[in-house]
């Protein structure tokens, strides 16, 4: 769905330090418009994950 809607970025949160993939489609990297450190209209939605670096949920 996020291929088939060309979603740039997907932003969820967990608890765990930043996080981010390559761009991915289908369980695959997409490295098209990519290098070693970033991504210039990539062709697939690049997924993160922001966390809270182990705070403590009560």
């Amino acid at each position: 769905m996020m291929y088939k809607y060309r979603v740039d970025i997907v932003q969820v949160g967990h608890l765990h330090n930043y996080e981010r993939t390559w761009p991915t489609y289908k369980g695959k990297a997409v490295l098209k418009g990519t290098n070693s450190t970033h991504y210039v209209n990539p062709e697939a939605p690049v997924y993160v994950v922001q966390g809270t670096a182990g705070a403590l949920i009560r």
